[in-house]
């Protein structure tokens, strides 16, 4: 017989919730002591969204007490998991138990979480949204790092090539619902240029078509080549050919189109000059989403003298108070500086009904003026205090590339995602930032005993780089 005797304190469900609208409701929550019994209970719930049946082996077997809670536990989240060398539910496992598919799906949906910035922005005043994006769906590269066998964390950042979500379900042809997803497919639609000599001339492509099905697995992005974009509203002729829409900016998170569109500031009819205009939003995407830290990032001691203009045409740089966000966004910011909006159908009057706006990179228009700070290398550095109290300071020479090389490397990511499980699992939200900051916060001996816990599991995550055994060891 195995004994009861072991005890967690865990939110269920209520975690998943909590987790999901980003409230702060976890710091009045009471800890309970669970039986073994009642941790299963919880974690199938929040596992699968659903309550376990009377007769569910697991139940039964943690009941006669021949398994522990969290025995039963891991046991459920493997029967989930992606056989080797695949990516996505074998038929076996989609036809098996709904649990399987409610387990993948609430992981995505926690995992989406993840992002204060996951709805698509409109790039004009039309309110347009645009599908292109495949909104939603950032959390999947943690998700399928989580069910992939052998599959270590740091490749959610530095793995080349984009993924987006397999799913089984109907096609859907509406091109500007928001959360529809891509799949391959045939949709012939029209689109209006203008041509050498001035003439409108209608051309047609074939687009990938769009599903809500149920979610199954993950594959590489397909590519979603437009025959023409412009950057520019009006009857004038397109800059650029044929392009990928979907092509990544770098590997991993960071470079996929998406998080890229969504976080770069792009504007319609707007370039990116290194002064007023830069992709702040990306950088602090990547603070908020990938380290858990919100700006200011670095004490306002640590902005050198240099960096402040009195006499600066920019507001922000004649304040030292401004500078302590701007000296860490405004660098990062050049990583993507050569994103740019565009339109795949340039005339007001006969707009497409697939997604209208993209952004891609200004490597293929024809005039590139190399003085211009968006045409430049896409290049930046990283500034920021860590966890440990260290003012990093990289040049991100390869851009993207660099930047996910750094966060794959740092102890600060690792904690972040410990930090992040650590609610979902128990409901106890830890705060983590520049502990040795002289203004950080007075801490409790309990807060300090929850951060070293959450410290721990994420010095232990960046080691065995597997999010399946850091569930186990929040259960333990």
């Amino acid at each position: 017989m195995v004994g009861t005797g072991n005890h967690i304190r865990f939110a269920g469900l209520l975690g998943l919730f909590a987790a999901l609208d980003g409230s702060a409701w976890a710091t009045s929550l009471r800890s309970y002591d669970l039986s073994e019994l009642e941790q299963f209970v919880r974690c199938h719930t929040t596992f699968t969204g659903t309550h376990p049946g009377r007769r569910d082996p697991q139940l039964l077997a943690v009941r006669a007490g021949t398994k522990t809670g969290r025995q039963a536990c891991m046991e459920l989240f493997e029967s989930g998991r992606f056989a080797p060398g695949t990516q996505e539910l074998s038929n076996e496992q989609q036809k098996k138990d709904s649990k399987i598919t409610g387990m993948l799906k609430t992981f995505n949906r926690f995992h989406n979480s993840f992002f204060k910035r996951n709805d698509t922005i409109p790039l004009d005043d039309s309110g347009r949204p645009s599908s292109n994006l495949r909104e939603q769906e950032l959390g999947q590269y943690f998700t399928r790092a989580l069910f992939m066998r052998d599959k270590p964390l740091r490749d959610v950042l530095s793995e080349d090539g984009s993924i987006e979500p397999k799913r089984v379900g109907g096609v859907s042809t509406r091109f500007n619902n928001p959360g529809a997803y891509y799949i391959q497919g045939t949709f012939t639609f029209s689109l209006d240029v203008v041509s050498d000599t001035g003439r409108r001339e209608r051309t047609t492509w074939n687009p990938t078509q769009v599903t809500n099905g149920e979610l199954i697995g993950f594959q590489s992005t397909q590519p979603q080549i437009i025959p023409a974009l412009s950057t520019a509203f009006g009857s004038v002729r397109p800059e650029l050919g044929p392009t990928d829409v979907n092509q990544a900016f770098g590997p991993g998170i960071l470079g996929d189109n998406r998080f890229v569109a969504l976080n770069s500031d792009a504007a319609f009819m707007g370039v990116f000059n290194g002064g007023l205009k830069v992709a702040r939003r990306y950088a602090d995407a990547v603070f908020s989403s990938l380290l858990c830290r919100e700006l200011p990032v670095i004490r306002i001691t640590d902005v050198p003298e240099s960096a402040v203009d009195t006499a600066s045409p920019l507001p922000f740089k004649k304040q030292t108070s401004c500078m302590q966000c701007h000296y860490s966004m405004d660098p990062m910011a050049g990583v993507v500086r050569h994103a740019m909006a565009t339109r795949s159908s340039i005339l007001n009057d006969t707009p497409t009904s697939f997604a209208t706006f993209h952004v891609v990179s200004n490597d293929g228009l024809p005039q590139r003026p190399q003085n211009e700070y968006r045409f430049q290398s896409p290049r930046g550095d990283l500034r920021y205090r860590d966890l440990d109290g260290n003012l990093v300071n990289l040049h991100l020479a390869r851009g993207v590339t660099d930047l996910a090389e750094a966060l794959a490397g740092s102890k600060d990511f690792y904690a972040c995602v410990a930090k992040r499980y650590y609610q979902f699992l128990t409901g106890i939200d830890v705060p983590i930032y520049d502990f040795t900051d002289p203004k950080a916060p007075q801490l409790s001996v309990e807060d300090q005993s929850e951060i070293t816990r959450v410290l721990g599991l994420g010095e232990s995550l960046r080691n065995h780089q597997s999010l399946r055994q850091l569930i186990d060891e929040i259960l333990a």
